[in-house]
C-alpha cells in the first residue's frame, strides 16, 4: 500500500504493484510528490465502466503552470518548460479489467503513458483497452469507488458536482529522489468549482462554491462542516507502532483524548497512518511544530492539520 488519494467524497487508498510495474509506480509516486494531482477533477465518468483523472486542464480555465493535458514526471523536471513528455510502459504491465483496478491510459497505438489514469468501475471483468494497470484500490476504499460510480453526471460525462482529489498522500515510496522535484500549487477558486444548481448567481450557490473550494483545499473535511482544530494527522508510521505508543509520545504536548491508527479491516495490519485528538487546539499546534520529521519506532513520521503530504 503506497498512496492515499483524499477526495471530496472520501479516501481512496491504492496498493501499488511497484515490483512488477516499476515504471508506472515510479511515475505515479513522483507525480504525487510534486502535488500534480492535488485539486484535479475526476472526469470521463461512465457508471459501471470507468472514470479518469490526471488531466490538469479539466476543472480549470487554463493552468499556465501545467499547460498540458497529459505528461509524465519527466515532462515536469524543468518548470520553465513543462512538456507533454511520455514514458514507456513496463513490459509485464497488463490492462485494467476489474472493479477497483488503477491503470495508466496509453497513447493509442503505443506503449507510452503520462499522467492520465483510469479507475475501473465495471462490476464484471472486461479489459479496458489502451491501459496498463499498476495498482488496486484496497477493499476498505471500494465503497468510495462505488459512490463515485453512482454520482449524477452530465452529457459530457462530468460529475454534476465537482469530485476532486484534495491531496495525494504518499504512504510508502520505495524509489529514491535522485533529483529535486518541483512542486505545483493548484489554483482553485470558487469561480472554478462546479455545482449542480442552475442558478449560479444565487447566494446559496456562491456559499456552496466557497465551501466546496475550502473542502477541496483541505480547510474543511466536508462542505458545511467546520474543521477539527484539535486533530493531528500522522503518517509514515512503523507498522508495529500501537495507538498506546502514539498516545505516550504525543501526551508531552497536552492531554490526548484519543488515538486512532487506521488498519486493514481483514488482516488488522496497520496502514501506516492515523489521527491524534488533543483536548485543546494549542496542544495540537504545539505537537505540529515539534513532531514533523520526528523518529517514532525508527520511522520519521509526517504530521499535518489537513491530512496532506509534502
Amino acid at each position: 500500500m503506497s498512496v492515499l488519494l483524499e477526495t471530496t467524497i472520501g479516501d481512496l487508498v491504492v496498493d501499488l504493484d511497484y515490483k512488477t510495474c516499476s515504471a508506472e509506480s515510479y511515475n505515479f509516486l513522483k507525480l504525487c510528490k510534486t502535488r500534480f494531482y492535488d485539486c484535479q477533477c475526476i472526469y470521463d465518468l461512465h457508471p459501471e465502466g470507468s472514470a479518469r483523472l490526471g488531466d490538469p486542464q479539466v476543472g480549470f480555465a487554463f493552468r499556465t503552470d501545467l499547460p498540458v493535458h497529459n505528461t509524465s514526471i519527466e515532462g515536469l523536471r524543468d518548470t520553465r518548460a513543462v512538456t507533454p513528455k511520455l514514458i514507456e510502459a513496463s513490459v509485464a504491465a497488463q490492462p485494467a479489467e476489474r472493479f477497483g483496478q488503477v491503470a495508466f491510459v496509453l497513447k493509442p497505438g503505443t506503449r507510452l503513458l503520462g499522467s492520465n489514469i483510469l479507475l475501473a468501475l465495471n462490476p464484471e471483468p472486461r479489459p479496458h483497452i489502451n491501459t496498463v494497470r499498476f495498482a488496486q484500490v484496497i477493499d476498505e476504499s471500494l465503497a468510495v469507488l462505488q459512490q463515485l460510480s453512482d454520482v449524477p453526471r452530465d452529457l459530457h460525462h462530468l460529475p454534476r458536482t465537482d469530485i476532486r482529489i484534495r491531496r495525494a498522500h504518499i504512504l510508502y515510496d520505495p524509489f529514491p529522489d535522485n533529483r529535486p522535484l518541483p512542486v505545483f500549487l493548484p489554483p482553485v477558486t470558487a469561480a472554478r468549482v462546479r455545482l449542480p444548481s442552475a442558478d449560479k448567481g444565487s447566494p446559496e450557490t456562491l456559499t456552496g462554491a466557497k465551501e466546496l473550494t475550502l473542502e477541496i483545499l483541505g480547510d474543511i473535511r466536508r462542505a458545511g462542516i467546520a474543521p477539527a482544530e484539535n486533530v493531528l494527522f500522522v503518517c509514515k508510521l512503523n507498522p508495529l507502532t500501537r495507538a498506546a505508543d502514539l498516545a505516550t509520545v504525543f501526551a508531552q504536548f497536552g492531554h490526548v483524548n484519543s488515538v486512532e491508527i487506521i488498519r486493514d479491516r481483514d488482516s488488522g495490519r496497520s496502514l501506516g497512518y492515523g489521527f491524534v485528538e488533543f483536548a485543546t487546539k494549542a496542544a495540537c499546534e504545539l505537537a505540529y511544530t515539534k513532531m514533523d520529521g520526528a523518529l517514532i519506532d525508527d520511522r520519521r513520521v509526517h504530521v499535518d492539520f489537513s491530512q496532506s503530504l509534502k
